[in-house]
């Protein structure tokens, strides 16, 4: 048995575990009764939220019924408005689709403005490090390094910046996924944390190309009388 209020109810039956909506309130908190035991004991109090499953392809119809039915217990007069309003899940559901997919976008435009801000970060980044290593890169050409040889060397640096920097953010990414879970069910596929992965890799090589190429060109007599 559990007590609401005051009054005594026989548990038939426990529903499966759904969570917070929108980390507002949880539904897990709720207990389901006969409609006209709900009416008879509680109808007195200001707010009611009434649920209806109906089993038919004809919703408007049924969504009539409804009305006649909700107007005939509020005691409501032919010509007097409704005090009452009446959701349909699939209205609702294409809201919340609506607003998971603005949201999905505004994420999607936010990634990709980090990742062309972070490849240009990477690129100026390597046309430094290749500056303050010129006559490091004159020393292993003069001791017979090629300029594919050089290239991969920056190249592959290059890539390990992008992929350390993806690995790191897809650990806050999962951390920020936990606390998410909290208030929405969520998790991170495992499909996504590969494409981040490759994503990262490709973000090196793009933004570690031309770097790495100039420092491959580089005359090693030049390079070594650089200071």
């Amino acid at each position: 048995y559990v007590k609401i209020g005051s009054h005594k109810f026989r548990v038939v039956g426990v529903l499966k575990k759904q969570g917070k909506f929108m980390g507002m309130f949880s539904l897990d908190n709720q207990a389901v009764l006969p409609f006209g035991t709900f009416q008879r004991l509680f109808s007195r109090r200001g707010w009611m939220n009434v649920r209806v499953k109906v089993n038919t392809d004809n919703y408007d119809e049924a969504k009539e019924e409804i009305y006649g039915v909700m107007r005939q217990i509020r005691g409501l007069k032919p010509m007097e408005k409704d005090d009452f309003a009446i959701n349909q899940s699939a209205t609702m559901e294409a809201q919340y689709k609506a607003i998971k997919l603005a949201i999905g976008g505004t994420g999607l435009f936010i990634t990709a403005l980090s990742l062309i801000v972070g490849g240009i970060g990477i690129m100026n980044i390597m046309f430094v490090s290749v500056k303050e290593r010129t006559k490091e890169i004159g020393v292993r050409k003069a001791l017979g390094a090629t300029q594919s040889m050089i290239l991969g060397q920056f190249l592959m640096e290059a890539v390990l910046i992008c992929l350390i920097a993806g690995l790191v953010g897809m650990g806050l990414a999962g951390g920020l996924s936990l606390l998410i879970n909290q208030f929405f069910p969520s998790s991170m596929p495992v499909g996504l944390a590969i494409g981040s992965i490759i994503i990262s890799v490709v973000i090196g090589i793009v933004s570690g190309l031309v770097p790495s190429y100039q420092a491959a060109r580089l005359d090693p007599i030049d390079a070594l009388r650089y200071e």
